[in-house]
């Protein structure tokens, strides 16, 4: 750059460099939050040094000629600050701060990282290497500091769960906590002002984070899972569930009938449905469920399976019995629309192995095949195995004697088929056995 605009964008970004932190420790100071500003000084320090003690015992690609010319320059004053260890100790604290912080501010923040870290390359003065390490280095060290000392829950509490329903015109008498299984939401029973009882799912950024999380270590662990593209944000996901319950019940598939899908603040969103009076079968007495309530099950799933839908986490927490015997499916919020057959056939795998972990395999299988048909059941073998199963199925199976054998034995009897070769969900073992690494299905998020 032109040595004059050079010299102007330096001292810009010095200038703000210096102000920034005083001002992020004063504001938390007024807001007398006086941990935080304890960690906003000490979190990036500690970064900063990190980064100084790194680049100490690692070869830095800085040009020699460079490196002379900063030799000599004060350490404030002069072209090296902002140095890469302070956009390190900026970075921490961007990081550190962002759960305090609305997203109009964390972008902001952000964004003088950004500004800091370009100046400081388009000046000539590092190289990007570097400055890119440096922002890496920070964001790690904030991330640690975070895990070590928490940070507010972003989850919406039980006074703006209200608010939320009453402004889609939702009256709420009571809202409690449900004692339900219900992976990648936090539940609620909202009772409303004229009687009814919803079941309400919370879905915030923690969700979002530890489903992108699971994700990515499923695709490191595990080949042909069969999972999508991740949405690209929370509301994307949301509307999605909503999608395919309304195209569920459209198609005569026994679920809860969506109430509503409203926003609560700027991270989370909530969706509402009608509370379905009955257990679930995994708190049903295996007495209960008769030869009727197996047949049931397997009829809406076959409805499932003519639409294409693909449930993706048919275990018994998700399959309900009401008191008139009728089977509901709940929560479709791993669900696929136009599903492929493997999909499809991953769901019948799934009740089938955890129905024979309840009822035999014969009684299991018999139903299945009476809903069904021979074809998709024979289809459906190759996925009965621990590492396509949900981890609850999973060790429901593996705790019965013989594990799955009885029931993949069972499934070639009734269907006339031969034993299929089982799909490849994970690398092998040395000596051709099948490798133990089997997280389960995307419920397990």
């Amino acid at each position: 750059m032109p040595s004059a605009q050079a010299v102007f964008l330096v001292g810009l970004v010095q200038l703000v460099a210096l102000a920034a932190p005083l001002v992020l420790v004063a504001v938390a100071l007024v807001l007398r939050r006086f941990r935080l500003a304890v960690l906003l000084v000490a979190v990036p320090l500690a970064a900063a040094v990190l980064d100084g003690v790194l680049a100490g015992r690692l070869d830095r690609l800085r040009p020699p000629l460079l490196e002379r010319a900063l030799a000599g320059e004060p350490l404030v004053a002069g072209a090296a600050f902002p140095s890469t260890a302070w956009i390190c100790g900026a970075a921490a604290a961007a990081v550190l701060a962002s759960p305090w912080l609305t997203r109009g501010w964390r972008r902001g923040a952000w964004s003088l990282v950004a500004i800091f870290a370009v100046t400081r390359m388009v000046t000539g003065l590092e190289v990007p290497l570097d400055v890119i390490a440096a922002i890496a280095l920070g964001a790690v060290v904030g991330s640690a500091a975070l895990l070590l000392v928490g940070r507010p829950s972003l989850r919406p509490d039980s006074s703006q769960l209200v608010d939320a329903l009453a402004r889609a015109g939702l009256g709420v008498a009571s809202l409690t906590r449900a004692g339900v299984d219900a992976r990648g939401s936090t539940p609620y029973f909202a009772r409303l002002a004229d009687g009814r009882q919803l079941f309400v799912k919370a879905l915030g950024q923690d969700e979002r984070d530890a489903d992108l999380l699971f994700r990515a270590w499923r695709r490191l662990r595990l080949q042909n899972v069969g999972d999508e593209v991740p949405y690209s944000t929370l509301r994307r996901a949301v509307e999605h569930e909503a999608l395919v319950s309304l195209k569920a019940t459209d198609c005569g598939v026994r679920t809860p009938h969506l109430v509503t899908v409203v926003t609560v603040g700027e991270l989370a969103m909530v969706l509402a449905y009608d509370a379905v009076d009955g257990r679930s079968l995994d708190k049903v007495d295996a007495g209960e469920i008769g030869d009727d309530v197996l047949r049931e099950v397997w009829r809406q799933v076959a409805r499932l399976r003519r639409e294409r839908i693909a449930h993706r986490d048919l275990r018994l927490a998700n399959v309900f019995l009401g008191p008139d015997g009728r089977a509901w499916l709940i929560d479709f919020g791993f669900a696929e629309l136009a599903a492929s057959d493997a999909m499809l056939d991953e769901d019948a795998a799934e009740l089938l192995s955890c129905t024979y972990t309840r009822v035999g395999a014969e009684r299991a299988v018999a139903a299945a095949v009476a809903a069904l048909g021979p074809g998709p059941v024979a289809a459906a073998l190759r996925y009965v195995q621990p590492a396509a199963l949900s981890t609850a199925t999973r060790k429901a199976v593996n705790a019965l004697p013989g594990k799955a054998k009885q029931l993949q034995a069972e499934i070639v009897r009734a269907t006339g088929s031969p034993e299929p070769r089982y799909a490849r969900w994970s690398g092998s073992a040395p000596g051709g056995s099948r490798s133990g690494c089997s997280p389960g299905s995307p419920s397990t998020s």
